[in-house]
C-alpha cells in the first residue's frame, strides 16, 4: 500500500505551500556581498543589485557562450526581494484534518477512514471519492472516478493572454478567466499562506477519450505556484541522490578523472494542481509534499549577475552544445535535516529556500503534470554564492 501511496503522490505533481504562523521578519543585509565560492573565485562572479537584476535583458550580456544557446529574452521584473528563507514542514493531527475535509469536500462522515503509515485514507469506491491527510499538511483528493481525460490544449498563463478561452464543463461553457479567479478563491478559503502568494501559472484543457468524445464535458486542470515577492518557490522535481554538482577542473569540464559528484542542496516540488470537471465543483486537488510554514526571510542586496550565471553554466557545461529554452529565479529547498534517498519531506524539519537562477534545458509538453517552466534537464546557479548544481548528465 505504501509504494502505491508514493506513487499516487508523485503523480500528483504541483508546487505549494501553505500556513505560515506568527509575523515575518525580514532582516536587510548591510554587509559586502558574500564571499566568493569556489565556483565565484574561479569563474569571476560578479555581483549587483537586486534593482539591477530586475532591469536586466539579454542584450547586456556580452560573455560569448559558444556550446550555449540561450533564450533571446529574459525577465526578471517581476522580483520584488530576494532573501534567505527559513521554513519549517508542518506537524498536523490527521485525525483534526479530517473532520474539516470532510465537510469542505462533501465526505458524508462515514466513518471508513484508515491509517497507513503516516497517512489517514478515505475510500469511498460507491461515491467515487478519495482522500489522502498527511502528518506534513499533504493532501489529496478526487471525486473523478474511473473517467479517463487527456491533454487537448495547454496554456503557459505567464506567458499567453487567455482572455478569450473558454472551456466546455459539465455546467457549460466557461471562461477560462473565471475558473481560474475562482480557483484562486478557493485556495485563499482553504490553503491560507502568510507572505507567499497563489500565482496559476498552468491551465490545460482535459478531453475524454474514446470515439464518442468530441462532444463530452471537458476537464480543466489548473497548475499554481506559490511566490515569495515574486520568486516562485520550487517546481522542480529532481530528488537529492540525483542532483549533482559538477567537479570543478581548470578549464571546466568534464573527464573520466572528474567526474560528476553528488552534492546538496535536494529539489522538491512543491505547489497545488486543481482540476474541475464543473465550474461549481472541485475533481482533483493535490499539494505533492505538504504544507510550509516560514519562520523568517534573510534580505539580500547584492545578487550574482545574470552573466556570471551564464559564465558558470557554460564553464562547467562543455563539450556539448547545450539549448536552453528559458532562465527564470526559483527558490529551492534545502532541507537540513533530510535524509539521502528520502523521497519526501518529514513533519518538522527546518528547510531553507535559495535563491537560483534555473537554466531550462527544455519542457516536458507531453503531460499535464508539469509546471510549464520545469524542464526535464536544468542547471541551477546560486544567487548568493554563485554555486553550479544540475540534473544533466550527458545521456539526455
Amino acid at each position: 500500500m505504501k509504494k502505491k501511496i508514493i506513487l499516487f503522490c508523485i503523480i500528483c505533481l504541483g508546487v505549494f505551500l501553505c500556513g505560515c504562523e506568527g509575523e515575518l521578519k525580514t532582516v536587510k543585509k548591510e554587509e559586502s556581498p558574500p564571499a566568493e565560492s569556489s565556483d565565484a573565485g574561479q569563474f569571476g562572479v560578479k555581483y549587483c543589485a537586486v534593482s539591477e537584476l530586475k532591469k536586466t535583458k539579454m542584450s547586456d550580456i556580452t560573455y560569448k557562450a559558444d556550446n550555449l544557446r540561450l533564450p533571446d529574452t529574459v525577465d526578471f521584473s517581476c522580483i520584488g526581494e530576494v532573501a534567505v528563507l527559513d521554513m519549517e514542514t508542518e506537524q498536523i493531527d490527521v485525525n483534526k484534518k479530517k473532520k474539516i475535509y470532510e465537510k469542505l469536500f462533501g465526505l458524508d462522515g462515514k466513518d471508513i477512514w484508515k491509517k497507513e503509515d503516516d497517512l489517514l485514507v478515505y475510500d469511498d469506491k460507491k461515491e467515487k471519492k478519495y482522500c489522502l491527510i498527511g502528518e506534513t499538511g499533504f493532501l489529496s483528493y478526487s471525486n473523478t472516478g474511473k473517467k479517463e481525460y487527456t491533454m487537448k490544449k495547454r496554456y503557459d498563463l505567464r506567458k499567453e493572454d487567455i482572455s478569450e478561452v473558454r472551456v466546455g464543463l459539465k455546467n457549460g461553457t466557461q471562461p477560462l478567466t473565471l475558473i481560474c479567479t475562482r480557483a484562486r478563491k478557493w485556495l485563499e478559503d482553504n490553503m491560507e499562506i502568510k507572505g507567499f502568494y497563489h500565482k496559476i501559472t498552468g491551465a490545460y484543457i482535459m478531453g475524454q477519450g474514446g470515439e464518442d468524445s468530441s462532444d463530452s464535458p471537458e476537464m480543466i486542470e489548473l497548475n499554481v505556484e506559490y511566490e515569495y515577492k515574486g520568486i516562485p518557490v520550487c517546481n522542480l522535481s529532481t530528488p537529492l541522490s540525483n542532483l549533482r554538482g559538477v567537479s570543478n577542473t581548470e578549464d571546466g569540464g568534464h573527464d573520466d578523472d572528474q567526474p560528476m559528484i553528488e552534492t546538496e542542496p535536494s529539489v522538491f516540488p512543491f505547489g497545488v494542481q486543481l482540476q474541475y470537471a464543473d465550474s461549481d465543483e472541485l475533481a482533483f486537488c493535490s499539494n505533492l509534499n505538504g504544507c510550509l510554514k516560514l519562520k523568517d526571510a534573510e534580505r539580500v542586496d547584492q545578487v550574482v549577475d545574470l552573466e556570471s550565471a551564464i559564465r558558470v553554466v557554460h564553464k562547467n557545461l562543455s563539450g556539448l552544445t547545450y539549448r536552453f529554452n528559458d532562465i527564470v529565479p526559483l527558490y529551492i529547498l534545502d532541507p537540513s535535516e533530510i535524509q539521502s534517498g528520502q523521497s519526501g519531506f518529514k513533519p518538522g524539519i527546518r528547510v531553507k529556500g535559495i535563491p537560483v537562477y534555473a537554466f531550462i534545458l527544455n519542457v516536458k509538453k507531453g503531460s499535464s503534470m508539469i509546471e510549464p517552466n520545469c524542464g526535464e534537464y536544468y542547471c541551477l546557479v546560486d544567487m548568493i554564492s554563485g554555486n553550479f548544481w544540475t540534473n544533466i548528465d550527458g545521456a539526455f
